[in-house]
């Protein structure tokens, strides 16, 4: 004889979906919150392990708190038999880029170097008329100290290299380019603090925009500070009062939310500036990316609904992570 299962009431359901929100909200706090970002609000993280496990992959993202020592400014010079030189400093797990302006044939030689630590290049151009959004032509990558050779340009364009430094240190590159390019600089030209200079030591203008903050610390105490506006406000938190949750009630508290979240999105910008923008298309759809998810969360504060708007929050940690596995690999 077959038996068939009562089926569930009403209530038994969502009694059943209640608990399992809660056990994923607890687990959400207790485990997840404290392992990827730091945040431990029951205590119990940093009793497991998990919150210095946090504090370890922020530590990474902030270049493990050494300080860029060599960060004074880019300079752009030209030398006495007409080269072009610059020298410019990275931070630790940055990127920089510098370019030559060509037209199609024209020829080059070039070479570059580091203070002596190895860092991951690519060797490519930027046509002048794209024959769509982001279209560039790569030449050479890999990892190395140094690198010379002639190139000669099949296209009107930018030529160059983008460097990123892998390690915990500050890292200078000086590269240097001869032949009839138009120019040749980091890309957006020098950052404020850089100079323009001739072999006399002449010194330019510098654009208005301020840079020198390492971009790993920069993503730590400014990006992911404001990432974090939002996280604290979702979940659920055990305490000797019981279970209770994290998420906005008053209007005043919903206004909060928007306006952090508001903030977030203004703050994608910065990474398409000069002296903070990587010059390829995969940069910048990691931005827009997390531009539309903090935008999401403005959005949705005005629901008043806890799921959406957690669901909203956790598109911003999706977005982070996607860019870090392309520019950040290891960093969640």
């Amino acid at each position: 004889m077959t038996v068939s299962p009562e089926p569930l009431s009403r209530r038994g359901l969502n009694t059943a979906v209640a608990a399992a929100v809660g056990m994923s909200a607890l687990i959400l706090v207790v485990a997840v919150l404290p392992a990827e970002r730091g945040i431990d609000v029951t205590g119990l993280g940093r009793v497991l392990g998990l919150t210095q496990m946090g504090a370890m992959k922020f530590a990474q993202r902030d270049g493990a708190g050494l300080a860029a020592t060599a960060t004074a400014g880019d300079s752009v010079t030209t030398l006495p038999d007409g080269a072009r030189q610059v020298r410019m400093a990275i931070g630790p797990y940055g990127g920089r880029e510098a370019k030559a302006v060509m037209a199609a044939g024209v020829a080059m030689t070039y070479q570059w170097a580091t203070d002596g630590q190895p860092v991951e290049f690519e060797f490519h151009g930027d046509p002048e008329r794209p024959a769509r959004p982001g279209d560039y032509t790569s030449y050479a990558r890999g990892t190395a100290s140094h690198g010379e050779g002639r190139f000669t340009a099949g296209f009107t364009g930018r030529h160059g290299w983008f460097w990123k430094n892998t390690g915990t240190s500050p890292v200078v590159i000086t590269a240097t380019v001869r032949g009839p390019v138009e120019r040749f600089a980091p890309l957006g030209g020098p950052t404020a603090g850089a100079t323009t200079a001739a072999a006399s030591g002449t010194v330019g203008d510098a654009t208005p925009y301020d840079t020198r903050l390492p971009m790993k610390r920069f993503m730590a105490e400014v990006m992911s500070h404001a990432a974090q506006q939002t996280w604290k406000r979702q979940g659920y938190v055990s305490d000797d009062k019981g279970l209770r949750s994290l998420f906005p009630r008053t209007d005043q508290e919903w206004q909060e939310a928007r306006n952090d979240a508001q903030m977030l999105a203004e703050l994608s910008n910065v990474l398409l500036i000069p002296g903070r923008r990587v010059d390829q298309p995969a940069w910048t759809e990691a931005v827009l990316r997390l531009r539309a998810a903090a935008l999401r969360v403005a959005e949705t504060t005005g629901r008043r609904n806890d799921d959406t708007y957690m669901a909203a929050g956790m598109e911003i940690n999706d977005a982070c992570n996607a860019c870090h596995k392309v520019y950040a690999p290891g960093v969640d």
